[in-house]
């Protein structure tokens, strides 16, 4: 069972490998796009607590970033934001096409933590039960 367990593990980690190389790349590649979009937000707007320390940190917070504009896309409310914010009408100005990426970054990043979650657990299970 246990040797189920950590080639499971194994290759869970292999799939998170892929994925966090697949994020890294869509990053890299959009991130003068990242970049513009950010600067145009601040042109009219200070972004709100967190995501005015996250959109200083890179692909660090580029997860946090990406959540922020997905939901105002979305017109829901996004953490920290009041859902009658006139920072809701910035996202309609923005036509999809232009990010839609973002979508993309996001579940990446989360497919990529998932996996590591999982890792943990396996891991934890195999430290108590081994």
């Amino acid at each position: 069972m246990n040797d189920l367990i950590k080639n499971l593990a194994i290759a869970i980690l292999a799939i998170q490998a892929i994925t966090f190389s697949v994020y890294v790349g869509v990053y890299i590649i959009y991130s003068k796009h990242y970049k513009r979009l950010i600067a145009s937000f601040r042109e009219k707007y200070e972004f709100p607590f967190p995501y005015s320390f996250h959109c200083q940190t890179g692909i660090f917070g580029s997860v946090a970033i990406c959540y922020f504009f997905m939901m105002l896309r979305a017109g829901r409310k996004a953490f920290f934001l009041p859902k009658t914010s006139d920072f809701y009408a910035f996202s309609k100005e923005i036509p999809s096409a232009k990010i839609s990426w973002l979508s993309t970054l996001f579940y990446l990043s989360l497919l990529s933590f998932f996996c590591l979650t999982l890792i943990a657990l396996f891991a934890a299970y195999i430290k108590l039960f081994a």
